[in-house]
């Protein structure tokens, strides 16, 4: 385990991001600032940075069972801190289709990469 900067980090790489996130409040404001702070921590394989305007950091964080992955992708200057728990780690789990996995993120545009999209891309191992 070790703490680096997101430039250090290579496709597959097993990472915890702490960042910061937008929030919402309803009610009376808070005196105190730190109320207005949302830190987050996102662990997950590191797939790579995507964007046109702003870059984000994408990371995918749990593969499920139909078999797609759930992602966040984080704002390049949000991110606080990212320790890196296992080199290349991707390619150690999915030895077979880390290649291709690295092609179609690298391909794949980052709207479609986001939300409740269901990409067939995201298809990666049987």
């Amino acid at each position: 385990m070790m703490e680096v900067k997101v430039e250090d980090l290579k496709f597959g790489d097993l990472v915890s991001i702490f960042w910061h996130d937008a929030s919402e409040m309803a009610g009376p404001l808070p005196k105190e600032e730190k109320y207005y702070e949302q830190v987050i921590e996102t662990v997950g394989y590191f797939l790579g940075l995507k964007g046109v305007r702003k870059k984000h950091i994408i990371v995918g964080m749990e593969r499920l069972p139909y078999p797609e992955w759930h992602i966040t992708s984080i704002p390049v200057g949000m991110e606080i801190r990212i320790i890196l728990w296992v080199r290349e780690a991707f390619k150690k789990v999915y030895p077979g289709t880390w290649k291709r996995a690295r092609r179609i993120v690298m391909r794949t545009p980052l709207e479609k990469l986001r939300g409740s999209f269901k990409p067939e891309c995201w298809r990666l191992v049987p």
